[in-house]
């Protein structure tokens, strides 16, 4: 697919996480949903898993508010605006919280959830876990490894989601499953893992936990929103919100010039526009055309809290 036929929509979610191959799904900003790749085990919920070369219309998505969509090795689950979920793709492990039937399944409700108030999921590769509002943690699917946290490990799949006992009775603030284990920041920061230890070891799990409390920290609605963060071989993949443009594309002027007293007070937030917000720049007295025949250490205008460390440090030479 070009780069042309995606951007001719303003997209409000997308998944584009590898599900047992590689697909991606997408709403459109008057709440269409599309969705292409190979469409394996049924991923794309279109009645069968023929690949998909083009985006094709998703109807049992469209105008449901999705917000979020989140994949498992061979099963997609979408959030929508009410803090309902869908699933769909391969049941065979109860994966979609549902009686296997078939070899894989159309999108449906998760009706469990109605009254829970989830405010987010997380898959592995065929299992997942819910947290609602007040703190509490669900879990369904494959316990093989005891990667849903109910008990000990064994053959038997959870078709209805169970709620967890955590040790301690803690509170739980955030979720992340990776494929056969799981993992819960606590309310007070403790970290609490379980399931399978044999590639992703639970011991060292100190990186990923701080990526994801870092994250969790800085989270905005003028900060863009984390969804996921999963590892695939020796790959580790962070799911952001799409973002359609960049401030390099916004500064695009000609004649290129330097702003040089750029601070928060001088970025703008425009509410009035098609798109909901837009960055604008103001207070351009300072402005010069670039040139980079000149020295760094001329650059010595603005407040000191904002200049480039390499221009303060020739200012301070001179």
């Amino acid at each position: 697919m070009s780069n042309a036929y995606i951007t001719s929509w303003f997209l409000e979610a997308i998944s584009v996480r590898l599900s047992n191959g590689k697909n991606v799904l997408f709403v459109t900003n008057d709440d269409l949903v599309y969705g292409l790749g190979d469409n394996t085990e049924g991923c794309l919920s279109l009645g069968n898993n023929n690949p998909v070369y083009t985006p094709q219309l998703i109807p049992a998505l469209c105008q449901q508010h999705i917000q979020q969509f989140i994949s498992g090795k061979n099963f997609v689950l979408a959030i929508n605006e009410s803090n309902q979920i869908y699933s769909w793709g391969c049941n065979m492990l109860c994966q979609l919280a549902r009686e296997p039937r078939g070899f894989f399944q159309l999108i449906d409700l998760i009706d469990y959830f109605d009254d829970k108030n989830i405010i987010q999921v997380s898959c592995g590769y065929e299992h997942s876990l819910a947290l609602s509002f007040d703190g509490q943690v669900y879990g369904w699917g494959s316990n093989f490894d005891g990667q849903i946290g109910c008990g000990d490990k064994g053959d038997d799949n959870t078709i209805l989601p169970i709620q967890l006992k955590l040790t301690g009775g803690h509170l739980i603030k955030y979720i992340y499953c990776h494929s056969n284990c799981s993992f819960a920041i606590t309310m007070d920061g403790s970290v609490l893992s379980w399931g399978s230890n044999e590639n992703y070891h639970l011991d060292d799990k100190e990186l990923v936990v701080k990526e994801v409390e870092s994250l969790l920290k800085v989270r905005s609605e003028y900060v863009a929103e984390y969804y996921d963060i999963w590892q695939e071989r020796d790959v580790i993949y962070i799911q952001l919100e799409l973002c359609s443009d960049s401030l390099t594309n916004i500064l695009r002027l000609k004649p290129q010039v330097v702003h040089r007293n750029l601070k928060p007070d001088n970025i703008l937030i425009a509410r009035n526009v098609r798109n909901g917000r837009f960055v604008k720049l103001c207070d351009f007295g300072l402005v010069t055309v670039h040139d980079k025949r000149i020295l760094c250490g001329q650059l010595d205008v603005g407040e000191l809290r904002y200049i480039a460390p390499e221009v303060y440090k020739d200012h301070k030479n001179l």
